[in-house]
């Protein structure tokens, strides 16, 4: 069936839900090499980029086919069609998400999720993305932070997100995750609003090392532990061959001491001198834990 693409621009849209849906080729959809749209009375179900392309080219009429069924079957059709199960943005899982809640409930979401993701409960995963501020949605929905990650901000407004989605190509995505925990649990700790927590990012932006100088703000102490350490191996164990490691967060209380020998001699060497500074590692412990 042939539609005008004028009478199809004044069916119901409702179901257009799909912001990262694949553009058809303009040369193809000139040829006439297009799925048909589908439609349901008066409304469109699927097929939106479609329709928004010919109007672009100025195609006059559009190929439609008829579907039928309730809200819950149309859905699921779109979905169908769409075919991009595990592809959804959370924005989009938000949209199908909220259309259903808005003409039926839960259970029809539950009947059909697993066309939107192949494991997990998306209406738990829609629900965590819908409580967060715009601004922090924003963050999610252009990839530099998870929702996990998202849901635990506080103060993030407009301010700080924008500012952060200014960095996305300035670092990676564990950078980033790091980086906007460092700043959260900061602001969390300090008792910071937003102006003071953008004060302080626009701060560690201008060092050499944003990164580095906001962990260090995060973990004082672990801080000026890793700076202590790092002293005592330059000036006691630089060019020996000899590595020592502290445990993770120093958490813990030992050192770990790793060498290679060739010979016995040099094995022996390496032994007498870790003997010689035996005090001043006694020293380091004692500061350490």
């Amino acid at each position: 069936m042939i539609l005008p693409v004028k009478e199809l621009d004044t069916f119901d849209q409702g179901f257009n839900f799909f912001e990262h849906a694949a553009e058809p080729r303009e040369t193809l959809l000139i040829k006439g090499l297009y799925p048909p749209l589908a439609i349901a009375e008066r409304c469109i179900v699927w097929g939106f980029p479609i329709l928004c392309k010919a109007r672009s080219l100025g195609i006059s009429e559009l190929e439609v086919v008829h579907v039928t069924g309730d809200l819950k079957t149309l859905t699921a059709t779109a979905l169908e069609l769409e075919n991009r199960c595990d592809g959804y943005s959370l924005k989009e899982q938000g949209n199908i998400v909220r259309f259903l809640r808005s003409k039926g409930d839960n259970r029809d979401i539950h009947d059909i999720e697993h066309l939107i993701r192949s494991s997990g409960s998306v209406v738990y995963h829609v629900d965590q993305y819908l409580q967060l501020d715009e601004a922090v949605k924003s963050l999610v929905d252009k990839g530099c932070i998870d929702l996990k990650t998202g849901s635990k901000l506080v103060h993030f407004g407009e301010l700080i997100c924008g500012r952060i989605l200014e960095l996305q190509d300035d670092f990676t995505f564990s950078r980033m995750r790091a980086f906007v925990v460092y700043l959260n649990e900061i602001g969390k700790r300090e008792g910071m609003a937003e102006p003071e927590l953008a004060d302080l990012l626009e701060t560690v932006l201008s060092r050499e090392d944003p990164s580095k100088d906001l962990y260090e703000k995060r973990y004082p102490q672990v801080s000026n532990l890793e700076k202590r350490f790092g002293q005592f191996c330059q000036e006691q164990l630089r060019g020996k061959g000899i590595i020592l490691s502290h445990p993770p967060e120093f958490e813990g209380s030992a050192l770990t001491v790793k060498f290679t020998f060739r010979t016995g001699g040099e094995l022996l060497r390496k032994c007498d001198y870790l003997k010689d500074i035996s005090g001043p590692i006694d020293g380091l412990i004692s500061d350490l834990f």
